[in-house]
């Protein structure tokens, strides 16, 4: 299982990837999202994990890139932010994201969320 993290602080970006390694998954990194499209423009992972809140093109962009690009579009995508109002959450939701998740986040309850998007999300269809 192949999982893109998405995250522009270094510390939480090591803490995630070392949770999702523990859990079975091969890692790939962007620092932002810029990066992050180009990572996705030469791989398609399995799920990416997206914080919101980046310099330059946020995650709510990246989203929107990830939902509108072919080859991308059915990857489950599950935002990670500190930012948990109910006006971020529902803007995540309504760019595509398959989950709203709020930082701080149990290792276990991450794990156990990703599990469970990966679920609904099995055998989704590239629009």
């Amino acid at each position: 299982m192949k999982a893109l993290i998405v995250e522009d602080d270094p510390e939480a970006r090591k803490v995630l990837s070392l949770i999702l390694k523990l859990d079975g998954y091969e890692i790939s990194t962007a620092s932002g999202g810029a990066e992050a499209v180009q990572a996705l423009t030469t791989m398609v992972p399995d799920l990416v994990l997206l914080d919101v809140m980046m310099p330059g093109m946020d995650g709510y962009q990246v989203c929107g890139w990830v939902r509108s690009n072919p080859a991308t579009t059915a990857v489950p995508v599950v935002m990670l932010s500190g930012k948990a109002d109910p006006e971020s959450v529902a803007r995540g939701l309504e760019v595509g994201a398959d989950e709203y998740l709020s930082k701080p986040i149990s290792p276990g309850k991450l794990t156990a969320q990703l599990r469970g998007v990966l679920a609904r999300t099995a055998g989704r269809a590239p629009a």
